[in-house]
Parts: structure tokens; C-alpha cells; sequence
């Protein structure tokens, strides 16, 4: 069995580390502490949010907010967060009489085959003061150890009327004193606009964490060991430059061992060749991807990012930069925005980073 995985939450003998963030959250849940976590993209905050409520002996109620795109999109997401607690016919049974002025509907998931509700709003019933409605729901389901997980809760600000929906969802979950709420963010800039901004309906109303990284070492003791269960070696030095190709992010660290459990069988040491083969699997896989991002690039947006895949994000108007793109400043900074609202680059902090560092490995190689 591959022991790695990634792009999907990871818990129990699956997650690695962060026990004193773990331990934190889990002491702020069992306390009816509202909490932030905050982190770049693909940390693994969900994981560790999870995992926290998983060891608060928790259920969870889980809304994302990804890509939302209307007040409706929230209730509704919020909704299924709701029945996903407990999907039993009586459950159901009991929402329909407390939503039948929602029109809720239940279909099975062409997937699954599981129950599914969906709901039929009323212009009305879409606008921000509903979501006051829903989310005296929540209270009214949330029986003792229930936390609520609002995921990407920066989505909200895509919304062209943001304000009102966080002061209807902040005037509600004020009074919801025994019930812990979870709000995870990526976009720190987001983040502290809804969080830190005075003016904010959400201002100083959870605790904030931020998380980074996992440390080599934890990481690495880990990893290792999974290799081991296959019988294969691997080095402190070429961990180091897994890690380094996967710019530390821990999904992406996983997704890199996966491909080398891949390519090699028991008895193998893994060694810089190997890396080479792991990435050429990764990017066989990914090929068509990556080749219709980089056609949709204009040639400067293309200088830009050879540059920073060469050089990284640290400096990206410096002089050096600037010579390596072979364009002008102006140009960088034009390339830049664009390549962000793309979705290829991410700010964190003062650096630029890539999205995919993968595709940075791969834009390398061009």
C-alpha cells in the first residue's frame, strides 16, 4: 500500500506533527474559544483544524467558502455543512421540517449514492439577513462538543455586498457562546481585512494562529519512516532537496514521495536520479496543464516567470531581476498582477511564490 497522500485531509496516523498547534487548538475548542488559523496555501490547515476537533472527541460542522459567489451560495453551503453532521432519515426528516420554507429537496449523490439536499431560495431568503436565520440553525443542531469550521472564510470578500454578510453572520455567532468557531484563511492580506481591520464586523473576534511550514527534522522522521515500510532509503541530503524542489509545502512534499514510492521498488536508495524520475512522472501527468497555462502567457508574462522560477520572488524589481526577464520594471509589475489573478503566483509576505511548485520545476526545464 502507498503510504503517502495528498490533496485530501489527512488525520489520525497520517498526520504528521504540529503537536503543540494541535494541543492549542484542541484546548481552545474544549474551552468555546473562537479561533483563526491562518497560512499560505496548502499547509495543511484543514488537516490540523480537523485533527484538533478529532482528538476534542468533536463533530465537526464544515462550510468552504472557496469560490463562493453569492449570499445564497453561503446558506446553501453552510446547509449541507449541517446535514453532513448526521445523514440518518430521521435527520432528514427533521430539516425538512425546520427548512420547508426553503423548498429543500433530497436527491442521491451521483457519486456516492448518498442523500443529498439542495434548496430552492427565494430572492428573499438569498439576502444577508437569512444567513442570521441559518445560523440560528446551527445553534439550535449544535449539540454539546460541536465546533463549526468555516474554511477559506476569505472567499466571502469576492461578494459584492461583503459587509452586510459578515455583519448578519458576526451578529449571530456573538450569542453562540458554547459553540467554538473555526475560521481558516490563505490570504493574509484577506485575512487581516476582515480580522484586524476596525471597521470589521469580525475585529478581535478570534484568537489568531499562523501556521507554516512543518519542520524538516519532524517532517523528514516521518517521511523516512514511511519509505522504510517499503524497504527503501532515503537521505537527510536528498529530503533536503525534495523539500526544496516542493518549496517546503506539505502536500507537495507528499505528492513528490508518492511519485518516488512510484518509480522505485523495494530494496531501492533513493538518490538525486530518482528525483529526476519522480519528476518527469509528476510532469507527464500534469503536462497538458502546464503547457496550456504557459500558451496562455504573453511573451513578457513568460520572461516573468522564467525569471522568478530562476531566481524566486524575494527581489523581483531589483537589478538583477530585472536583467535576467530582460524587461522593463513597469513590465514586471504588469506581468506580476496578472500572473496572480491567474492563480500561477501567490504573495506571501514580500516573497513571491509559485502556486504549483511544480510548475516551477517544469518552467525551469523550458
Amino acid at each position: 500500500m502507498i503510504p503517502f497522500k495528498y490533496g485530501k485531509v489527512v488525520l489520525g496516523n497520517d498526520f504528521c506533527g504540529r503537536e503543540v498547534l494541535v494541543e492549542q487548538i484542541r484546548e481552545f475548542i474544549i474551552s468555546g474559544q473562537n479561533v483563526l488559523v491562518n497560512g499560505d496555501r496548502r499547509m495543511g490547515k484543514t488537516s490540523l483544524v480537523l485533527e484538533s476537533a478529532r482528538r476534542a472527541k468533536y463533530r465537526v460542522l464544515y462550510a468552504d467558502f472557496m469560490l463562493v459567489r453569492s449570499t445564497e451560495d453561503i446558506i446553501s453551503r453552510i446547509l449541507r455543512g449541517i446535514f453532513g453532521l448526521d445523514k440518518s432519515k430521521s435527520w432528514y426528516h427533521r430539516a425538512f421540517e425546520m427548512l420547508v420554507h426553503m423548498r429543500p429537496t433530497v436527491s442521491p449523490d451521483p457519486i456516492t449514492g448518498l442523500p443529498t439536499m439542495s434548496f430552492d431560495f427565494t430572492p428573499r431568503q438569498a439576502a444577508p439577513e437569512s444567513l442570521s436565520e441559518i445560523l440560528k440553525l446551527v445553534q439550535k443542531i449544535s449539540e454539546d462538543r460541536t465546533v463549526v469550521v468555516f474554511d477559506e472564510f476569505q472567499g466571502i470578500l469576492n461578494l459584492d455586498k461583503y459587509d452586510d454578510v459578515f455583519s448578519a453572520m458576526r451578529g449571530e455567532i456573538q450569542h453562540h457562546g458554547n459553540i467554538p468557531y473555526i475560521f481558516s484563511g490563505s490570504n493574509r492580506q484577506h485575512i487581516d481585512k476582515i480580522f484586524t481591520d476596525e471597521d470589521s464586523p469580525f475585529f478581535k473576534s478570534a484568537i489568531p494562529i499562523t501556521i507554516g511550514p512543518i519542520p524538516f527534522e519532524e517532517f523528514y522522521a516521518f517521511l523516512s519512516r514511511r519509505f522504510a515500510q517499503g524497504k527503501r532509503k532515503i537521505t537527510t541530503d536528498i529530503m533536503q532537496k525534495i523539500f526544496e524542489i516542493a518549496q517546503d509545502i506539505p502536500g507537495d512534499i507528499q505528492q513528490f514521495c508518492l511519485s518516488i514510492w512510484e518509480v522505485t521498488d523495494e530494496g531501492a536508495v533513493i538518490d538525486e536520479d530518482t528525483l529526476k524520475e519522480a519528476l518527469t512522472l509528476i510532469f507527464a501527468r500534469e503536462n497538458e496543464s502546464y503547457v496550456s497555462k504557459y500558451l496562455a502567457l504573453t511573451k513578457n508574462q513568460v520572461k516573468c516567470i522564467r525569471a522568478l522560477a530562476k531566481l524566486g520572488g524575494k527581489q523581483v524589481y531589483s537589478k538583477e531581476f530585472v536583467l535576467e526577464a530582460g524587461i522593463t520594471q513597469s513590465s514586471i509589475q504588469s506581468a506580476v498582477k496578472v500572473l496572480i489573478d491567474m492563480n500561477i503566483l501567490f504573495e506571501s509576505g514580500n516573497d513571491l511564490k509559485f502556486l504549483n511548485p511544480f510548475f516551477r520545476a517544469w518552467v525551469v526545464q523550458q
